[in-house]
């Protein structure tokens, strides 16, 4: 529970920060969306899909999510932007910061503020102001004006490299400093694993061994979380199968785009509840929408899970629907690889954002499935 007041809370913030301006604010998506070279939009723009190409120009701020997402044109203004596969051609251009999350960020174009970076692969060819970056991998080939501060599981610098100010750096294997590389300012290497890192894997080592009586509670609370997610999981599965099938095959079939659309909801959403603040109607509507933002966050492990056990046990999801108490077993091992999964130290973090954009983003896109079909068959 706390890790969705966390979110909801950020959430907030961040659409109190965006809606300020909120006259100017367009809202766009749909499988695929492009702005066309010499289009020009003058407002904030959010914009969702599978497939998102950005080539003409957006006089404003840009949040985007989706799949894979483009952009060869230009953004006047700042840029959050969260997909499978993000790339920023060589003659893009931001003029304000940018923001990243996602799988793999490739970033040619020139960013005229700070860009901050959370991804598995990061490959920066271009010019940016500043760098801050978390990747799994990362590949610097570019120039930064000034500090560049990487922790990166994997990290290579090519010939030519410029850094105009410090370079702090964390890796767990040796970075090499090719012909070519300079730097305007320090160079600090930094530990890969901080002190309260590596306490927090001194107790996730410790938690199961220890027999003290918080011991026992801590693993008697993972154990009742693992039987509440399930006791719901069991009873969607019981009233509503198919729809949990539906969802599930969403995220075993359109992985990415789950993972964008998921980030992008986590925006929109916040966003709205402040706009409906501004309004008395509006006001019984937000408490709504919260309640159902929060519930759909909970649940979104379910998804995964079942999708996981399921193929682990063999059963043939895509075919006719198994028996009730196979899907119940699927369900209880694809959610007990999970929990042990969110044990782990550090990588429990990411395991947990990625399942929650991925099953968020499968339950939109499940949800639109169910509502276009239903309009074909006249229900709508």
């Amino acid at each position: 529970m706390k890790k969705l007041l966390t979110l909801l809370t950020a959430g907030l913030l961040t659409a109190g920060l965006f809606v300020t301006p909120v006259l100017a604010l367009e809202i766009a998506g749909g499988e695929e969306f492009t702005i066309p070279e010499g289009k020009v939009y003058d407002d904030n723009l959010i914009v969702g899909g599978g497939v998102v190409e950005i080539e003409g120009t957006v006089n404003g701020d840009l949040i985007a999510g989706g799949g894979y997402i483009t952009i060869t044109g230009t953004i006047n203004g700042d840029v959050l932007v969260g997909g499978g596969r993000v790339e920023f051609e060589k003659d893009s251009l931001v003029t304000g910061d940018l923001k990243m999350m996602g799988g793999m960020l490739d970033l040619a174009g020139n960013v005229s503020e700070d860009v901050t970076v959370y991804s598995g692969q990061l490959d920066l060819s271009g010019e940016v102001l500043a760098l801050s970056a978390d990747a799994g991998q990362a590949r610097i080939s570019g120039k930064v004006l000034e500090n560049l501060d990487i922790r990166a599981g994997m990290l290579t610098f090519s010939e030519g490299v410029e850094i105009g100010g410090n370079l702090n750096y964390s890796s767990p294997n040796e970075v090499k400093f090719p012909e070519g590389f300079t730097v305007g300012g320090e160079i600090v290497v930094e530990e890969y694993y901080s002190e309260a890192q590596l306490e927090q894997m001194e107790e996730s080592d410790q938690m199961l061994g220890q027999r003290g009586f918080m011991g026992r509670v801590n693993v008697a609370a993972k154990f009742m979380s693992y039987l509440m997610i399930l006791l719901l999981g069991a009873i969607l599965l019981n009233v509503a199968p198919n729809y949990v099938l539906q969802i599930s095959l969403q995220v075993k079939d359109h992985f990415w785009k789950s993972l964008g659309l998921g980030f992008l909801s986590l925006i929109v959403v916040p966003i709205a509840v402040v706009i409906l603040l501004f309004t008395v109607v509006g006001i019984p509507l937000s408490i709504i929408l919260v309640m159902l933002y929060l519930i759909a966050v909970y649940l979104v492990p379910i998804w995964p899970s079942y999708l996981l056990g399921s193929k682990l046990l063999k059963l043939h999801t895509s075919k006719a629907m198994p028996k009730y108490a196979k899907r119940l077993g699927a369900l209880a091992l694809g959610l007990a690889i999970y929990e042990i999964l969110m044990l782990i130290p550090i990588l429990s973090t990411l395991i947990y954002l990625v399942v929650l954009f991925v099953g968020l983003g499968a339950l939109l896109l499940a949800k639109h499935s169910l509502l276009k079909e239903g309009n074909k068959k006249g229900l709508i």
